[in-house]
């Protein structure tokens, strides 16, 4: 019974940690729009299906002349963002309505060729 139970909880935690649903492409990718030149910052939705939790990652792409670094900002099951806003060109807040947030980083570093650039992500409950 006790391995049974220890298999389970492997099982959920390879579905939550490694992200077996990312395995296929996101059932729906939403593009936001960002103040900073060559910056795309995407919700990726993957829908909940038979054993699998929904997914929901907000990832940032920054593209520089032709090269490109991809960040993971936010990752969870089925987490909810109500509003996202920024206050200064380097500053942005997300409005965390739902879910469990599995992974979260509040800078995000990008390094292109000799181009660093970054940014702060806030994140709030209820804004």
């Amino acid at each position: 019974m006790k391995n049974s139970r220890t298999l389970l909880v492997g099982y959920v935690l390879c579905l939550l940690l490694t992200g077996c649903t990312k395995s296929r492409p996101a059932d729906k990718t939403e593009s936001l729009k960002t103040p900073l030149p060559g910056l795309v910052l995407t919700f990726e939705t993957w829908n909940k299906r038979s054993r699998e939790p929904g997914l929901t990652r907000l990832v940032a792409h920054y593209v520089h002349d032709g090269n490109e670094d991809t960040q993971l900002i936010l990752e969870g099951p089925d987490v909810g963002i109500s509003e996202y806003k920024w206050v200064r060109p380097r500053k942005l807040i997300l409005c965390y309505q739902k879910g469990l947030i599995s992974s979260f980083q509040n800078e995000i570093k990008f390094r292109v060729n000799r181009d660093v650039r970054s940014f702060h992500v806030t994140l709030k409950e209820d804004c």
